[in-house]
């Protein structure tokens, strides 16, 4: 005899009956070819940076297709979203464990194969996975825009959009006139007639937005070719002005046309980066995806559009400190486009005002190829073309306002400063560019003023919160530092930072109307003035432009580059180089010397970048910088990866890749100095943005920063023991603080 069993009630209540399904679950078929989905998930774990196999249902079978977006259960996560990588009819996953798709979201592939591939060799190359980059490359996904964009162009039956003859041939009147100004330009031209890979450094010109309208001529030429071309800036600043370039030309921004009477087979121009909304955002990528869009503008974000074939990809200014993505595996914009340019037979061109040391290096003999970078041809302004354009350069330091018996050639603006500004005013408006605002403090030698430097590394020497002087690269004492200059061994400290200028030019310019254009001033940073007389004060890069009536550009009579000297107090790797593109950027504003134009750098800096900067030439600096580098062994002699977080993580990591000790890398090769391979450990600061509470967490207040150094050859070999090394310590379930980055643009 069996007794039912029962859960236990309380007194009076009658027993919970069971509920019992009265209709059993309909099993969903599976889709009788390529049933099985390797899906990329949106989950960052370095150690799950792989695909997932999952079982496509035959109700799905038709828009389940490889670069379709998916939500799929994970683990214990119900919707996890990701990307069918591909199809096919084997897994090794048993078929009990098996999960089908619990969605498919996009009514098209979403990420294109030539993209998946991309997405892929970019990760690999910088230390990452999949999945890492793939958060960056593709948007949010709006279901209702994907719906009305794919039946508007179902609709119009709208193909691959060419440019109006009279278009065509402007920018091909202009592309001519352009590359007549440039040293070794055909070879630009035979690359892009040839359809084969090929990499540039373009030096711009001088002159107010010169180098956007340069760019827009080579963008706007590949266009008319039939091809696209993919344009990523610095800041949204920049995209405003190449996208105005680009009107000039003829071509307008993109817009899905309501109907055929409203389409314009001018509009081919798009912005892609994170200044959209969502919806915005993904309307521009299907856009781009589908061919309708034929040139992208925007920042790093953009360096991921989903172009196809021959494309032209340029970045502008490689030495801005945005081009690296904050998240991981942070790539770099520049590797990326060259990288993408080389995979797809395109052309990757580097432009900026100054050269940057990698630059300089991929134009010469020893560079190295890797799979982020290799030989570049260098394009330089012939002189003939430069001599009308540029202005006179005045550099008023010390030995010059002696030799001119300036009696206030110890003053902050000297007497002959003022007189030619003075002299400027009565044509047209003068720019003071001032550094950034703030203070830091900078160690010098208390003889020449040069920048205190590392004996063993040449990192900047900083005082610690114990008031010892160490290096912040390499943390080496800084004990019987001798300045290699003069000689000297007393240290001075040296506090930089802008502030006071206006009242200062208050007292100098009594009569003259003074603007300022900063983020911290009350009316913000402002996009132009007229051109009267005035005096405008920014600092470099919150310049605005000088118009002359009917929004037509003009510029700037004089420009004066106060404080020049905190330019031997910057701490950074590229600090020169920097310097450099900063003072480039403020005289390209100016009027050319044929017209009165004139350049103050007051105050004492090297000579070597006014020299560059005199004869707008940023290659004689770029030469200095790469000799000494080679010298310190620092890239892009080398290649670097940096390496962060909780001591006991880094250094078990730098063990892991075999950096240390008795590690197959330990030591450089003889030929690169025979030192070791690794600098520092150094101690590093909580983040900023974590709580006091948080900052008391397990290794938190124990963190430090490695730099790795290998032979450029090594360089991708290194990336991918960074990623196995991480994916290791991931799934042994580490929680510590660990992260790397590969190619960083400062060793601090």
């Amino acid at each position: 005899m069996s007794e039912s069993l029962q859960q236990p009630t309380f007194d009076g209540l009658s027993a919970r009956k069971r509920r019992t399904s009265r209709t059993q679950p309909k099993a969903r078929a599976v889709a009788k070819r390529n049933p099985i989905a390797h899906v990329a998930l949106n989950v960052q774990a370095p150690h799950l940076g792989r695909l997932f196999d999952y079982q496509v249902l035959e109700d799905q079978d038709e828009l389940a297709v490889p670069g379709a977006l998916v939500s799929v259960r994970f683990g214990q996560r119900a919707r996890v979203h990701g990307v069918i990588w591909s199809r096919d009819d084997t897994t090794s996953v048993p078929a009990n464990a098996l999960k089908p798709l619990t969605q498919v979201m996009s009514a098209q592939p979403l990420v294109p194969e030539s993209l998946r591939e991309d997405i892929v060799a970019v990760a690999r190359a910088y230390g990452g996975t999949p999945a890492n980059v793939l958060r960056n490359a593709v948007p949010t996904y709006v279901k209702k825009v994907d719906k009305e964009y794919t039946v508007t162009v179902q609709k119009l039956d709208l193909g691959v959009p060419v440019l109006p003859e009279d278009v065509r041939a402007r920018v091909e009147a202009q592309y001519g006139v352009l590359l007549e100004r440039y040293e070794r330009a055909e070879t630009l031209r035979r690359a892009q007639e040839d359809h084969a890979f090929a990499s540039f450094i373009w030096d711009c010109m001088p002159g107010t937005d010169v180098w956007a309208r340069d760019l827009a001529t080579l963008a706007a030429h590949h266009v008319a070719r039939g091809e696209q071309a993919v344009l990523v800036m610095p800041t949204q600043r920049h995209v405003q002005r190449m996208v105005k370039a680009l009107q000039r030309l003829g071509l307008e921004r993109y817009s899905l046309p309501e109907d055929l009477d409203h389409y314009d087979a001018r509009a081919v121009v798009g912005v892609l980066d994170a200044s959209l909304t969502p919806p915005e955002r993904c309307a521009s990528y299907l856009a781009v995806r589908d061919g309708l869009i034929r040139c992208v503008v925007g920042v790093r974000s953009a360096m991921y559009a989903p172009v196809e074939d021959h494309a032209l990809w340029v970045m502008f200014d490689d030495c801005a400190y945005q081009n690296a993505d904050g998240n991981m595996p942070h790539a770099n914009a520049r590797g990326v486009l060259r990288l993408r340019a080389q995979a797809h037979g395109g052309i990757f061109l580097a432009a900026g005002n100054a050269r940057s040391a990698t630059s300089e290096w991929e134009t010469g003999d020893q560079v190295v190829a890797t799979s982020v970078g290799g030989p570049s041809t260098g394009l330089h302004p012939m002189s003939d073309a430069l001599r009308p354009v540029m202005p006179q350069v005045r550099w008023l330091n010390r030995d010059e306002l002696a030799r001119m018996a300036d009696p206030t050639m110890g003053a902050r603006i000297p007497h002959t400063a003022v007189r030619a500004i003075r002299q400027a005013l009565r044509y047209g408006p003068v720019l003071l560019s001032i550094p950034h605002d703030g203070i830091s403090e900078s160690l010098s030698c208390a003889h020449c003023l040069r920048q205190a430097r590392c004996m063993r590394c040449s990192g900047p020497l900083v005082r610690t919160a114990q008031q010892s002087v160490r290096c912040q690269w390499c943390a080496a004492a800084a004990g019987d530092w001798t300045c290699p200059h003069c000689h000297h061994d007393k240290l001075r400290v040296i506090r930089v930072g802008a502030a006071g200028t206006i009242q200062e030019l208050r007292g100098l310019f009594r009569d003259v109307p003074l603007v300022v254009s900063s983020a911290a001033a009350p009316q913000g940073i402002l996009e132009s003035v007229d051109s009267a007389p005035k005096i405008v004060v920014a600092p470099v890069g919150d310049e605005p432009r000088v118009t002359a009536g009917e929004g037509t550009t003009a510029a700037y009579q004089a420009v004066a580059i106060l404080d020049a000297w905190t330019s031997l107090y910057e701490r950074g790797l590229d600090a020169y180089t920097e310097t450099l593109n900063r003072w480039m950027h403020v005289v390209s504003l100016c009027a050319p010397r044929t017209h009165g134009g004139v350049a103050l750098v007051l105050g004492e800096t090297d000579a070597v970048l006014v020299n560059a900067l005199s004869t707008w030439n940023s290659a004689v600096l770029a030469r200095q910088e790469c000799e000494e580098r080679q010298e310190a062994v620092l890239p892009p002699a080398i290649s670097a990866a940096t390496i962060w977080g909780d001591r006991e993580t880094v250094m078990d990591m730098l063990d892991a890749i075999g950096v240390r000790g008795a590690g197959e890398w330990a030591t450089l090769p003889a030929s690169q100095g025979g030192m070791p391979a690794v600098l520092g450990p150094v101690p590093i600061a909580p983040p900023r943005t974590l709580a006091h509470r948080d900052r008391m967490m397990e290794g938190m207040n124990d963190r430090v920063k490695a730099v790795v150094r290998v032979p450029t050859a090594s360089r991708d070999a290194l990336a991918r023991r960074l990623a196995a090394a991480s994916a290791r310590f991931g799934a042994q379930g580490a929680q510590k603080e660990l992260k790397y980055h590969m190619d960083p643009k400062d060793l601090m």
